[in-house]
């Protein structure tokens, strides 16, 4: 056989070889995700899913005291806090150390009446507060000088904000529309989706982050729905669907429990799951380059799963084998973070351990000796997902 024959030959059992593995992983990931068992129960480390965990001590002054955190963001080696008691937005440095806060409450020039949420714009490096009560967002640079305010025209249900561009911001609601999309240079909603159907309350049965942002993306999961939408350019597009096998509620369910809310009948998710008139209700859903997490609520009981996308494997399990419980943390990038609240954090109970001191490194150890729950200010619990 002459060089050229030879050489093509070996080109086309190369591109079969690698045609036939892609096959195979495309079947891998299928069989996967397509039908997760959640009575399953793995035996799963925190340190096979996490590079990293640390704990942050926020610095405790008497302009620095916080009554409880609403909101963490993270951005530029600094935490971003909203203590929705207080009406104020407290920003700590990557140790912990106090540097300023955001404390403009009234209805004057550069001041708020009410917050609810607010987010990091990466974009313009911003923070944007939202103010429903006076129909607007108050747009202040990192540092926490007031810039301007975006009036909305409108008062609604408005409950999150986030920012999609340097132009678009996207609005999360409980009225009428899900999300609308407002344009910082048009000064008005240019777009609106997921209508809410009538006299239907579902806010209850959103997970409690409907919309997380990963990277340059902003991702959305409706009420009662296993999809997870690309929202963050228009039009938007299916990402992703979470799959059950058997386990997946049923529109017979569904249909069930909103007619029940139609009826103004006053349910909430957990008993609802308890009583089997739905299979399982989505508490929280999260995902960075490696990892699709969902949280769920599921066989009276906490569901973790983990999708590692690099390995076409799926975790599942109720608590990682260090006893500890992911029930609501914090989402930003790689990062998960929980905070100690004011109870024996020792504690290994359902809802009450987000962490583990004796899987701590010793001086992470020493932090949480030190700290005293009456008097000082919450610690951060880092966890850093690993890449």
């Amino acid at each position: 056989m002459n060089r050229g024959k030879y050489k093509r030959l070996l080109l086309a059992i190369i591109t079969l070889l690698i045609m036939l593995f892609l096959v195979l992983k495309i079947d891998l990931r299928r069989m996967d995700l397509n039908g997760i068992n959640l009575n399953r129960n793995d035996q799963v480390s925190l340190y096979d899913v996490f590079s990293e965990i640390g704990i942050v001590p926020l610095e405790t002054k008497e302009e620095s005291l916080i009554t409880t955190i609403s909101e963490i963001q993270y951005y530029n080696n600094c935490y971003y806090i909203l203590d929705r008691r207080l009406q104020e937005v407290l920003c700590f440095g990557e140790e912990g150390n106090y540097l300023f806060k955001i404390s403009k409450q009234g209805k004057g020039p550069g001041e708020y009446i009410h917050i609810t949420h607010f987010s990091v714009d990466p974009y313009n490096s911003q923070l944007l507060l939202l103010d429903p009560s006076a129909g607007k967002i108050h747009c202040f640079d990192i540092n926490g000088n007031y810039i301007s305010s975006l009036s909305l025209g409108e008062v609604l249900g408005y409950n999150k904000v986030f920012a999609l561009n340097h132009d678009l911001i996207l609005l999360w609601s409980v009225t009428d529309y899900e999300l609308l999309y407002y344009s910082r240079n048009d000064e008005k909603f240019i777009q609106k989706e997921f209508e809410i159907p009538g006299n239907t309350v579902i806010a209850r049965f959103n997970s409690l982050n409907p919309v997380y942002q990963s990277g340059h993306h902003t991702f959305f999961l409706p009420a009662f729905k296993r999809d997870i939408y690309n929202i963050s350019n228009l039009p938007i597009e299916k990402h992703f669907t979470w799959c059950f096998g058997e386990m997946n509620n049923t529109s017979r369910q569904i249909n069930r429990v909103l007619n029940m809310l139609q009826r103004g009948d006053n349910i909430y998710p957990g008993e609802v799951v308890e009583k089997k008139l739905l299979n399982y209700h989505i508490l929280n859903a999260y995902e960075n380059t490696r990892f699709m997490i969902v949280i769920l609520e599921f066989d009276d009981d906490f569901k973790h799963i983990f999708i590692d996308k690099e390995k076409n494997k799926s975790y599942v399990f109720t608590n990682f084998i260090e006893k500890v419980a992911l029930f609501r943390p914090a989402f930003n990038g790689n990062n998960l973070i929980m905070y100690s609240r004011n109870y024996d954090y020792s504690r290994v109970e359902r809802n009450l351990a987000n962490f583990n001191k004796e899987f701590l490194s010793d001086e992470n150890q020493k932090i949480i000796a030190s700290h005293d729950p009456e008097r000082d200010n919450p610690f951060l619990v880092l966890y850093i997902l690993k890449n």
